[in-house]
């Protein structure tokens, strides 16, 4: 595909759009599914070691020091929940960018 683009002189706009983005497609929408999850309890981790005032590791930290389960089961659930939505609504942004980028 590159040879022909090279042959009929196709503008760089064009092969990246059309040979160069739907090659990496897949590569770069599992690579930002799982760094985004990843960054989400890297995030957190990073807020238990420190236990910045008012945030989400501060009190996991806390549920944990004073053995409260329910209330580090439940934090732990919600920041579950949140890199999961956080992964998705990022993956389907990206999905729906290449899409608008295939329809030029």
């Amino acid at each position: 595909m590159i040879e022909l683009a090279d042959i009929f002189r196709v503008p760089w706009k064009r092969r990246l759009v059309y040979i160069w983005l739907p090659r990496i497609k897949p590569f770069l929408i599992s690579g930002c599914s799982v760094s985004l999850g990843l960054s989400w309890k890297a995030g957190i981790a990073a807020e238990v070691i420190g236990i910045p005032e008012g945030s989400i590791g501060e009190r996991l930290y806390y549920a944990k020091v004073y053995l409260n389960s329910a209330d580090l089961l439940a934090w732990t659930f919600i920041i579950v929940m949140l890199s999961v939505l956080f992964e998705k609504l990022f993956v389907l942004m990206l999905k729906n960018g290449f899409g608008r980028l295939e329809k030029l």
